[in-house]
């Protein structure tokens, strides 16, 4: 992050006179985050930058692109925190204002909760998804491919020439043959706009499990729903994660459990792509069709399973 005297610096020659700057304790991959004073107003200023590790890039079209649907989501929405102004071009980067959430607590276990909390969140979110799938979504997709969407990534590693890869033919073409067999099985699945990084730290609920605020963005794309659920699901025991999708499938309609293993397989080929691209793990170790999440596909079964027969009694 940049000292305090440099953000003033910068910011103020572009005519924004900012009293005070606190460093905060958030420091993202991707930006900067800095709580300062406008107008003898406390507000949150994110700075965009690219990750000094290489593994994501975005443009200014995305961002600006990005920032209109918060603040369109923000309207219907109003745990959406949206930027309080457009987006603007500083000597450190491109950055943005937003409101100071006063005692933002951030989940941090979602295992804390019970099964009401989990049931009630699983709504709210699938009332999130259901609501921006029926949205004009002009998204630019990323061109990093660990954020891309599922269908748009299974279709770069079938068409990719190899070239830039950290990977041998051979690897290639068994990531290449498993693509393709996923990509054929989930092409009439549907898409909404995502969250893309509903980490514990990023929302906080109230003692209810109703979503209070929900912040950082950056990873937001359209993709398949349950690409967002998979990052929650795995954190919490099979009778959580039964309630966590009776709350979910209340507002979506509800996956046959073979679609859902789909998704997670091909969540998984993408994880371990990058890897093996990122010389992470050794080649030698890949597994073309992982098999990685068992506990969520039982947990998913089970609930699926449960409603089926819970319908049939009525």
């Amino acid at each position: 992050m940049w000292p305090a005297y440099k953000v003033r610096k910068e910011l103020s020659r572009i005519g924004i006179d900012v009293q005070r700057v606190e460093l905060t304790s958030l420091e993202l991959t991707r930006n900067c985050v800095y709580k300062v004073w406008i107008e003898g107003q406390p507000r949150i200023l994110k700075i965009y930058r690219d990750d000094p590790f290489g593994h994501y890039s975005i443009n200014h079209d995305q961002l600006i692109e990005m920032h209109r649907i918060i603040k369109f989501l923000s309207q219907h929405f109003d745990y959406v925190v949206a930027p309080l102004g457009d987006l603007f071009h500083t000597p450190l980067g491109w950055a943005t204002i937003f409101p100071l959430i006063e005692n933002w607590k951030p989940l941090g276990d979602i295992r804390s909760l019970n099964n009401e909390q989990l049931e009630t969140f699983g709504k709210e979110l699938g009332k999130l998804y259901t609501f921006t799938s029926t949205i004009d979504t002009p998204l630019q997709d990323s061109t990093e491919l660990f954020f891309q969407p599922l269908p748009q990534f299974l279709r770069m590693v079938i068409n990719h020439n190899g070239q830039n890869l950290n990977m041998s033919r051979t690897t290639l073409v068994s990531f290449k043959e498993a693509a393709t067999e996923l990509l054929e099985e989930m092409k009439e699945y549907k898409t909404s706009i995502i969250h893309g990084d509903l980490h514990p730290l990023h929302y906080t609920l109230d003692e209810t499990g109703k979503i209070m605020a929900m912040i950082d963005w950056d990873s937001m794309r359209v993709d398949i729903p349950i690409t967002d659920l998979l990052g929650i699901v795995r954190y919490l025991n099979k009778d959580q994660a039964v309630s966590f999708f009776q709350g979910i499938f209340t507002e979506l309609e509800p996956l046959p459990p073979d679609d859902f293993e789909t998704i997670l397989k091909a969540r998984n080929l993408r994880t371990v792509f990058y890897l093996t691209h990122s010389g992470i793990i050794e080649e030698e170790t890949f597994q073309p069709m992982p098999h990685w999440g068992n506990t969520t596909i039982e947990s998913y079964r089970e609930h699926i399973q449960s409603t089926t027969e819970s319908r049939n009694h009525q």
